[in-house]
């Protein structure tokens, strides 16, 4: 049985009639580079099952036409030193196959942070999503100049989702905690995606509702714990009110 990995490995048909692999994406954009594999060389991917020329292979199209390529793609991500299996381990985007996967990073740009850059800031217009890849940030708000960390996010965590359904302001600052690797994709980007491929936004916004639903039904609970706790403290206070005068209630 094949375990998850190899789900992301390749096989090369080389030139000498002989199959090579299998390898990863990494090093297959590598061969590309070195010239060992061509536009013309026939290349199986074993998640998808299929042979096809590295031309027309998703995942190279820019490297042999940079002209089909556009702030996000893939192979961008892998230039920048990214492991491709670290976007199939984001949660909301687990509702997409492969191929939707290669075609919504499309509507994306990939952002690299320095340790303490601020992401976004509390107060600005909400424009844009983003999916951590590689890195750690925090989520803070400032008071009297003091930071009070509401969270920290790692690879694989997104924030700024909100933005998408509703431009409003940003409710905090989030801050690299160390160099940090991200997928944004804007408001406007977003629309577009609706528009072009509503088949593919579908899933995504899914995956999306139902991981905001399950923070909601969190939250509430939280609620409802804490409004059950001060109830159960105020009731033994106000029975000690009542009773702290033993001749209250007698009759002179």
């Amino acid at each position: 049985m094949k375990n998850k990995k190899d789900t992301s490995a390749y096989q090369v048909w080389g030139t000498e009639k002989i199959i090579y692999g299998p390898i990863d994406l990494l090093t297959l954009v590598d061969w590309v580079r070195q010239k060992r594999i061509t536009p013309e060389c026939w290349i199986y991917c074993e998640r998808r099952g299929t042979w096809s020329q590295a031309a027309n292979l998703e995942e190279l199209k820019l490297l042999f036409d940079p002209s089909q390529g556009r702030p996000g793609h893939l192979v961008g991500a892998i230039k920048a030193g990214v492991n491709p299996d670290v976007m199939l381990r984001i949660r909301v985007l687990s509702g997409l196959n492969d191929n939707q996967l290669h075609a919504f990073i499309r509507y994306m740009e990939i952002l690299t942070l320095d340790s303490m850059t601020v992401a976004v800031r509390e107060g600005d217009r909400g424009d844009a999503m983003f999916l951590i890849l590689e890195g750690e940030l925090r989520v803070r708000v400032m008071r009297h100049g003091k930071e009070s960390i509401l969270a920290t996010l790692k690879a694989g965590d997104f924030f700024g989702e909100i933005s998408l359904l509703d431009e409003g302001p940003r409710s905090a600052d989030v801050v690299a905690n160390d160099r940090s690797t991200l997928l944004k994709i804007s408001t406007a980007s977003f629309a577009k995606l609706r528009q072009e491929a509503p088949s593919l936004a579908e899933p995504f916004l899914h995956s999306l509702g139902q991981i905001l639903v399950g923070r909601m039904r969190v939250l509430n609970k939280r609620y409802v714990d804490s409004v059950l706790m001060l109830q159960s403290l105020a009731v033994p206070r106000s029975m000690g009110s009542r009773n702290s005068n033993p001749r209250a209630g007698m009759r002179p």
